[in-house]
């Protein structure tokens, strides 16, 4: 949970949590709800990232998308990975208040993933 307090962030909010993946493409989905900020002080709702154990890269990221619901929902991020690795999903909080529920990765068939 973030108390989407613009004024104390960039917070991270998950991280150091790894989950070992075989090579292949992936798709991590991130489930969620959050509130419309109270106040626009960083200009993000947040971020969602998926990065390889300890390395500051990031193999996908995205902003956390605005919604005028407070509904529980997903947002995906699609990324690529060559030899076996640990992944570590990341939250950083922002403006919203966000509680986090789960995050998923789930392996893609070869005839969905992206080139």
């Amino acid at each position: 949970y973030w108390k989407g307090d613009g004024r104390h962030s960039p917070v991270d909010l998950s991280y150091g949590a790894s989950v070992p993946l075989a090579p292949g493409r992936y798709r991590a989905r991130f489930a969620f709800r959050s509130t419309p900020p109270r106040r626009d002080v960083r200009h993000t709702w947040g971020r969602f990232a998926v990065h390889g154990l300890n390395d500051p890269q990031a193999l996908a990221e995205a902003p956390i998308a605005p919604a005028p619901s407070t509904a529980w929902r997903e947002q995906a991020l699609e990324f690529a990975l060559a030899p076996n690795a640990a992944i570590e999903p990341q939250v950083v909080g922002a403006d919203a208040e966000l509680w986090l529920r789960r995050v998923v990765f789930e392996a893609l068939p070869p005839d969905l993933a992206q080139p």
